[in-house]
């Protein structure tokens, strides 16, 4: 570990816990005036590394499986109502006759 590393580190330790890590990079993420701060720009261009390995660290797997999860649902389900908004492809499946499931398509 070389000696800059080191030193940030012992920043935290020090100050531990009135500021720890997660809550420095959560101000980077948060405060709008630290939008264009090297530190926000290099985290923020860092994401998908720093998403992986979070992903493949034992303490953290399950939360960001979790998160991920979600995510995706959230996703879908905006994208679901949506299209559900659209009235010329509104579909009653309770008022659906067996001909019209096999009929229904999406073009």
């Amino acid at each position: 570990m070389n000696t800059a590393f080191r030193a940030i580190i012992d920043i935290f330790d020090v100050h531990a816990p009135e500021l720890t890590l997660a809550q420095f990079i959560l101000t980077l993420l948060e405060d709008s005036s630290l939008k264009t701060h090297p530190c926000t720009l290099a985290l923020t261009k860092d994401t998908d590394n720093i998403i992986t390995a979070l992903s493949q660290h034992p303490d953290s797997t399950g939360s960001i499986l979790t998160w991920a999860n979600n995510i995706v649902k959230k996703t879908y389900l905006e994208s679901i109502k949506e299209l559900t908004r659209n009235k010329d492809w509104h579909f009653n499946a309770s008022h659906a006759s067996a001909g019209d499931l096999d009929d229904f398509r999406i073009e």
